[in-house]
């Protein structure tokens, strides 16, 4: 019980953040350099990137470059590789002419070398898109990490569901009050994965006034992939007990889009839930294919790391000009994700 309530607390207190946040983003200025950054700083901005990025992918880049314009003081030296050997060997040969570094790597435990020497030479790095080994991260101490927080994004996604199945009694298939869901996750083994599956499934099963019984019947990894998600959704369907799915939970918008077209062309109706609420997936969400999705600003998170890097590069504290809503933990700073339904879609497409 103790721990249940526990649960509950940091439920509401996550998504008291998210709903500050979305106050804070419609001010106006927000987004548009409303604190510019007086003195000139040089930044190396290097990102793993290839021909079939994911869409969060594209859109982080398109942030770095709005940043770009937002800041003219801010002097970017941008870097795109196509693999993580190569941008080891760019940003070593970049460091010696920036006082920060913005990374989107693809292989934390391979950077570690390249961390190393970057600390060693005093040359604070923040980390985006994909986050650094965390006891490398905490050794030193110039280094961030600006990450979605994983755990918000799992809140809402399961508050999306949990809501749905009280607003849509017809939902619950069988009548039983219970929750039966297949979820198609991400990496396995990772944090990200865990904590957008757990808390979902938490929420879904603890959130105030919502809460109900949850029974996971069927779960696959699909390591951001979404063709392996499609063949994946295959053996479920040839899997007798894909009949008592009355949902689909998913860790990204990519796989959920594929899952949920390629059920549509099969005439299943099945609500399949995503995470990420870039523009393709709220036009998903617009369209009816995806019933919702947790939305992280990622081309506003990657403008935010370079003014991170900005801030560290000319001595200022790391938050200066970010939201107050951002919270920091031994220098992993958080953005909050945001529930996208039918409900308030409209508000976030452009």
């Amino acid at each position: 019980m103790q721990k249940k309530t526990l649960t509950t607390l940091l439920m509401l207190a996550l998504l008291t953040a998210c709903n500050n946040d979305v106050a804070e983003r419609r001010k106006p200025g927000y987004g548009e350099a409303s604190a510019p950054i007086s003195q000139e700083v040089k930044i190396t901005v290097n990102s793993v990137d290839k021909p079939d990025s994911l869409e969060f992918q594209k859109l982080m880049n398109a942030g770095v470059l709005a940043a770009g314009k937002d800041y003219p003081t801010v002097k970017l030296k941008i870097e795109q590789a196509p693999n993580q050997e190569a941008q080891i060997q760019q940003v070593t040969q970049s460091a010696a002419d920036s006082k920060a570094i913005v990374l989107n790597i693809a292989n934390n435990q391979a950077v570690l070398p390249l961390m190393k020497d970057l600390c060693a030479k005093k040359i604070p790095v923040v980390f985006f898109g994909a986050s650094p080994d965390k006891r490398a991260l905490a050794d030193c101490p110039l280094d961030y990490d600006l990450r979605g927080d994983d755990m918000t994004a799992g809140v809402v996604q399961g508050l999306l569901v949990a809501q749905a199945f009280k607003d849509n009694p017809a939902m619950d298939k069988n009548g039983d009050g219970t929750i039966q869901y297949a979820f198609m996750k991400a990496t396995q083994g990772t944090e990200f994965t865990r904590d957008r599956s757990d808390w979902a499934v938490a929420t879904m099963s603890s959130y105030p006034e919502l809460a109900r019984p949850v029974s996971e019947v069927l779960v696959s990894y699909a390591n951001f992939d979404p063709a392996l998600g499609l063949k994946n959704l295959e053996a479920w369907l040839a899997n007798p007990n894909f009949s008592k799915v009355e949902v689909i939970l998913t860790n990204n918008d990519d796989t959920a889009i594929a899952i949920a077209n390629e059920l549509k062309k099969r005439g299943i109706n099945i609500p399949v839930y995503g995470s990420d609420g870039g523009e393709v997936g709220l036009r998903a969400v617009k369209s009816g294919l995806l019933a919702g999705t947790a939305r992280g600003d990622y081309q506003q998170w990657a403008h935010d790391a370079v003014r991170v890097a900005a801030n560290l590069g000319l001595g200022k504290p790391p938050l200066e000009g970010l939201p107050t809503s951002y919270r920091m933990e031994e220098r992993t700073i958080y953005p909050p994700f945001v529930g996208i339904s039918a409900k308030n879609v409209d508000e976030f497409l452009k």
